[in-house]
């Protein structure tokens, strides 16, 4: 299944390759000076080898987050954010509320609105907020329309609430400006 990004969050997600390759880099150059002088430290027995095995730790953690980036990279589509407001999609904002029965008839709180990133795209100082289309939160309700009035479960600590979509737009003038929106 592909992963969907806007063009700003692939972006981001090649720089994120970049700064994992440098660092790569900089633990493969620190081995290979620890190696050097832990040889000769070694055979006289008075070598503490505890600093290069916390560098080959490191090298390991960083080949397994670049693995995991470049699985992202060759899965992925770039998407443009929608223009449509008839299904919740990319680039939408959606006005949630939350209610703690299944009845739809407890609210908790006022409706909270969301734009719809793309994957792992969160900025929560934005206005409105934007999570990722995968989030616990819209990850139930995109494709779906707003009149569908269905409640979608939510899993928070222990306790279960429910989601209901009451409406779909578009972003105001400008949308965040991680997100282009085609057509304005």
């Amino acid at each position: 299944m592909p992963y969907s990004f806007t063009a700003k969050g692939f972006a981001s997600l090649l720089q994120t390759k970049q700064d994992l390759l440098a660092k790569l880099r900089r633990h493969t150059d620190e081995y290979h000076q620890q190696r050097s002088t832990k040889t000769t430290l070694d055979l006289s027995g008075d070598g503490d080898i505890s600093d290069h095995l916390e560098t080959v730790r490191d090298m390991h953690q960083v080949e397994q987050q670049l693995a995991e980036v470049e699985h992202w990279r060759v899965n992925s589509v770039i998407v443009e954010p929608t223009t449509q407001i008839e299904r919740l999609y990319i680039g939408n904002v959606a006005k949630i509320q939350r209610f703690a029965d299944v009845e739809g008839t407890k609210k908790i709180g006022k409706p909270e609105s969301y734009l719809v990133g793309g994957y792992r795209e969160t900025d929560t100082t934005a206005s409105p907020p934007v999570l990722s289309y995968d989030s616990p939160i819209l990850a139930n309700f995109i494709g779906k329309r707003a009149d569908s009035n269905d409640l979608e479960p939510l899993h928070i600590g222990g306790r279960t609430q429910y989601l209901e979509l009451l409406e779909i737009s578009l972003p105001a003038a400008k949308p965040c400006a991680h997100l282009k929106v085609v057509g304005t």
